[in-house]
């Protein structure tokens, strides 16, 4: 005599009437009504300071004598993360802005900037843009700002690693605050190859993706 099929086993067809189904079946629906439940269950993480499409300001914090005459040797402190780069830019500067609406990375430049803050971009403040490198050729991509106490007026700010988040990943970059000769180091410490943009670079050619160390005003 065939088992009745119980609440637990029984399906609901287009009529509505209650239709019995296979405990094979009904073990697999509840296997993947639990699979879902545990998937949303997983909380989504924030995007992490490296991830491309982020924009990030990052801090030169000054650590003493730099590895040339009149250099300084910083660190890199990552300060903040945004989903823009306008957005990265103010909390950079610490001023509001309002870029022109045609704007682009490819474009932005000191004037730019001085422009959209009404009251004009230092180069000798505590919040001085030395430069913005991009993990795109062409100033496209995620994004990270660079800035310092003061601009290449006097001074070279060197960054010996850029750090695991940012290591092998720029492409091109632009210089700010009148650092108008910027170089790129394959290797930590300013080893290996390198590159020198007067002061922007929309392709670092052979070290695109192998950028480990930066030198602002070689």
């Amino acid at each position: 005599m065939p088992v009745p099929a119980t609440d637990m086993d029984r399906t609901r067809g287009r009529d509505g009437a209650a239709r019995p189904v296979g405990k094979e079946h009904a073990l697999r629906r509840t296997l993947a009504l639990a699979t879902l439940a545990a998937a949303l269950a997983v909380p989504v993480l924030p995007a992490t300071a490296g991830e491309p499409g982020g924009h990030c300001v990052i801090r030169l914090v000054a650590t003493g004598p730099g590895t040339t005459k009149g250099a300084v040797a910083a660190d890199p402190v990552v300060e903040s993360c945004h989903d823009t780069l306008e957005q990265a830019l103010e909390a950079g500067l610490g001023t509001p802005l309002e870029l022109d609406p045609t704007a682009s990375p490819a474009t932005l430049s000191e004037q730019d900037l001085a422009a959209a803050s009404g009251d004009g971009i230092s180069t000798t403040s505590s919040d001085v843009l030395l430069g913005i490198e991009y993990n795109e050729y062409g100033y496209y991509g995620a994004s990270v700002s660079y800035y310092a106490s003061s601009g290449c007026q006097n001074t070279t700010w060197e960054v010996a690693y850029v750090g695991n988040d940012w290591n092998d990943m720029f492409e091109s970059g632009k210089g700010f605050g009148a650092c108008d000769r910027n170089r790129k180091f394959e290797h930590s410490n300013f080893g290996g190859q390198s590159k020198l943009c007067t002061p922007n670079c929309s392709d670092y050619g052979y070290l695109r993706n192998r950028v480990s160390s930066l030198r602002w005003r070689d």
